[in-house]
Formats: C-alpha cells, structure tokens, sequence
C-alpha cells in the first residue's frame, strides 16, 4: 500500500498545483459604473466604453497586476486597463491608493471610493 502512494504522490502534487493554478482566475462579476471606459494603459488614451447593461458578468479576467488605480483585463480577445472603482470581482484585488483624486463636493468618503487617497499623505 506505501508503495503506490508513494507512486502516485507526484501525480498527486502535480493535479493540485494545476487545479491551484486555474482556481486563481479573477474575473469580473459586473460593472459598478452605467459606463465603464476601457484605457491602453494606466491614465492612459480611451479606446472605447461599454455600459453595465451590455456587459456579461465573468466575460473579462483580471490579466495583470493593479497599477495606479487601474486594472489590466482581458475579453473579447483584447487586453485594456479599466479605473478600479468601476468594477467589482469574484476575488479581492489589491491596488494601491490613487492620491489626486477629487470626488465631486467636499465629501471625505463616498460609497464608491475603492482605492481613492486611503493611503495618500
């Protein structure tokens, strides 16, 4: 009995290291915004919109690390950079504060203020 354990152990570690691997998948389960703007890059040029009616939930996968209050995604077979307030995800993500940013009236917190100068100084 040790003998095909010990056999199938590799086997074993190699299953859980590619099940590990597809359970990290972060997709987006819809959009916080009516429109969301897709950017080439962080703070970077618009390359087009989509609205929160016409978006499918899970579509879009986080494909990149959060840089500057921007998220890098993939879907439809292209990769673009969305503001990280805009959408919400099946996994936490993790981005830094945005400093600069100004929220319409003299409001300190919002409800829609994910990573907005908390950790600015």
């Amino acid at each position: 009995m040790t003998f095909r354990i010990s056999r199938m152990a590799p086997l074993l570690s190699l299953a859980l290291v590619i099940s590990a691997g597809a359970a990290e998948t972060v997709h987006v389960t819809k959009l916080r915004l009516s429109r969301v703007v897709m950017y080439d890059a962080p703070n970077g040029n618009a390359i087009g919109d989509v609205e929160k009616e016409q978006y499918v939930a899970g579509s879009w996968t986080v494909a990149g690390e959060p840089q500057a209050g921007f998220i890098k995604l993939s879907g439809d077979g292209k990769v673009f950079w969305v503001k990280s307030l805009a959408i919400d995800t099946n996994k936490k993500v993790t981005t830094a504060s945005e400093c600069g940013v100004k929220i319409g009236g003299n409001v300190e917190k919002i409800g829609a203020t994910r990573a907005l100068g908390e950790g600015c100084k």
